[in-house]
């Protein structure tokens, strides 16, 4: 009996091995793989005119970079005619980049923020300006929008009274000072019992130049004032104070926007000094 059975188990044995060597291995759990995230860019955006003055202009516009910038810097571009390019392209622009090699950003730090200057550009011309970031695989973002540029001829002058001096009238066409009665003078000033003048030049002669003059309650900027249409008949003379605003339009019907900063009445010396912006012919 015990014979038997031993014999029994033997068989059953290999069979049971055998079975257990059949039995699939254990699966293990998937892994489960993300798709490669791609790096943040900056997309600069938001270009302005931050401020101008005669040959100068300063842009500024937002980087638009996320907390880390990975990123060479920006090229800048400045154009006489507006850019006709796909403005959703990262390819490489065509254009030259006004700044010889790539401008690396500011001084000023702000994340927000950042600026670039142009200090030769030619008076009374119309300029377009753009921003591209450059990335560390010198490939470029897309362009930012185009804004125009034009400076015009501002500043202050002072002018002695009509005939007491060598500046005692000033063109604007040649943003020059002149003689009271040459025949490119737009301005003069002269004082009367304490009173003070501006004046056409037509009141001189009738071959001079004639300038209108009008006044203003208008405030701002003269840059804001300069482009008023004045209305009505101009004046050929406007007595001026400190503070006063004028408006006057040329011979050749360009504009300008006078403020009167100061006048001096000392004796012999007569004067007055008068900050200008003036519109002149775009090219």
């Amino acid at each position: 009996m015990i014979n038997k059975l031993t014999a029994v188990a033997v068989l059953v044995l290999p069979i049971l091995v055998t079975i257990s060597g059949c039995a699939p291995a254990a699966r293990k759990a998937p892994v489960e793989t993300k798709p490669p995230v791609e790096t943040a860019r900056c997309l600069p955006h938001d270009l302005t005119v931050d401020s101008l003055d005669n040959h100068y202009a300063r842009i500024a516009w937002n980087p638009g970079c996320p907390e880390t910038r990975i990123l060479r810097g920006f090229n800048i571009y400045l154009s006489r005619k507006p850019s006709p390019e796909n403005r959703n392209s990262r390819a490489k622009d065509m254009a030259i980049p006004y700044n010889e090699t790539v401008y690396p950003g500011d001084a000023e730090g702000r994340a927000d923020r950042e600026s670039f200057e142009f200090r030769d550009l030619t008076l009374s011309t119309r300029y377009f300006a753009r921003v591209r970031a450059v990335y560390d695989d010198s490939t470029f973002s897309p362009p930012t929008n185009e804004v125009e540029i034009i400076g015009y001829p501002q500043g202050a002058i002072t002018l002695a009274e009509s005939y007491f001096g060598r500046q005692d009238g000033f063109s604007f066409e040649k943003n020059d000072y002149c003689k009271t009665d040459a025949m490119e003078n737009d301005l003069y000033y002269y004082s009367k019992d304490g009173r003070n003048f501006l004046c056409s030049p037509l009141r001189i002669s009738r071959v001079n130049r004639k300038t209108e003059i009008f006044t203003t309650d208008k405030q701002g900027t003269l840059a804001d004032l300069a482009h008023i249409e004045p209305r009505g008949k101009g004046l050929d003379k406007a007595e001026i104070f400190p503070g006063t605003i004028l408006l006057i339009k040329t011979a050749t019907g360009n504009r300008a926007a006078l403020r009167i900063v100061k006048c001096v009445d000392a004796g012999v010396v007569r004067e007055t000094t008068i900050q200008y912006y003036y519109l002149s012919p775009v090219k």
